[in-house]
């Protein structure tokens, strides 16, 4: 652990990084997924997304994120089992992945993971080892959802290493895992951005501080990489539509007019200061990008991109 403990000083010092914790965290979270990329199924494809997986890729996002958000995809014959098979089979799988992670001495589950909608989301608060004290900017626990779900485009193969192997220049620790692919991902942020933004405003309990860290990072997808727009606009339709499907009842103006309750969206980010706020507390610790990333550059992007999509009258006729 000592050593352990200096290369989490080194790489935190060269890569401008003021707390260590930072690089603790992403160590362990890669470490975690080594055990993950361990699991088989013959039932369920492992799919790796969110904010670690678009760090881990060719994007380089520069930024630590900290939640391991899987993509559980079932295989073709689905939904030819029956209701009953499927939540037993769910069950399974689950087990037999939380049975791997705490095989694994340096993880322990804090709690009785939350299991919602017949074991179709599950999420995990897993401890790990700790040396410092936890940064402001991040939680104490690694927070892993498992959430089945449809792939709207081919995964990406994806070798993935911590920041300290990295640094250090070792071999990759996961050697290969299938990871959401970056136009999938740029989407599906702009949507979660902008849809819990409107449903937080009208409930504020269903607030997340940490969800303004997505505007950072579809500005750099948007400023670093080259996306197939027409590709991003038949995405963006999807992704609204499953959204609906799945949160609609909760969220009664997305499902009667989504693209109106995504504008409103966007007003509130860009009127209320709080977001602003959020953003030098949530985003601007955990990013070690030289080039400018304040919110007003990264929220200027945000907001022109999602206007850009939001306008297109070809969506109109969908919902």
């Amino acid at each position: 652990m000592d050593q352990l403990k200096k290369e989490f000083n080194d790489v935190a010092f060269e890569l401008g990084i003021d707390n260590p914790a930072i690089i603790e965290k992403d160590f362990w979270i890669v470490h975690l997924l080594t055990l993950i990329a361990k699991v088989e199924s013959g039932v369920f494809t492992i799919i790796f997304g969110g904010g670690i997986a678009l760090a881990k890729s060719h994007v380089k996002i520069m930024r630590m994120s900290e939640d391991v958000d899987l993509k559980i995809i079932p295989r073709s014959n689905w939904q030819s089992v029956n209701r009953s098979e499927r939540k037993r089979m769910r069950k399974i799988f689950q087990e037999q992945l939380l049975a791997t992670i705490i095989t694994d001495d340096a993880f322990k589950i804090t709690e009785k993971p939350i299991k919602r909608d017949e074991y179709r989301y599950v999420e995990i608060e897993i401890r790990y080892p700790q040396q410092y004290q936890i940064a402001p900017c991040l939680r104490p626990i690694i927070k892993l959802e498992l959430m089945e779900t449809t792939l709207f485009e081919k995964p990406d193969h994806r070798a993935i290493s911590s920041l300290v192997a990295e640094l250090y220049r070792r071999d990759t620790e996961v050697k290969e895992f299938l990871c959401v692919n970056i136009e999938s991902t740029f989407v599906e942020k702009i949507v979660s951005m902008l849809r819990r933004t409107a449903l937080a405003e009208r409930n504020p309990e269903k607030d997340d501080e940490t969800l303004i860290r997505h505007i950072y990072d579809v500005h750099l997808i948007a400023t670093s990489y080259k996306l197939d727009l027409a590709n991003v606009f038949s995405i963006f339709s999807k992704v609204v539509s499953e959204d609906i499907a799945k949160y609609g009842r909760k969220h009664p103006e997305f499902t009667d007019n989504p693209f109106d309750e995504m504008k409103y969206a966007l007003l509130q980010l860009k009127n209320n200061k709080k977001y602003a706020q959020r953003f030098e507390a949530y985003v601007a610790p955990m990013v070690y990008n030289q080039q400018p990333h304040d919110f007003k550059t990264c929220f200027a992007t945000f907001e022109k991109i999602s206007a850009d999509i939001l306008d297109q009258r070809s969506f109109s006729s969908v919902f």
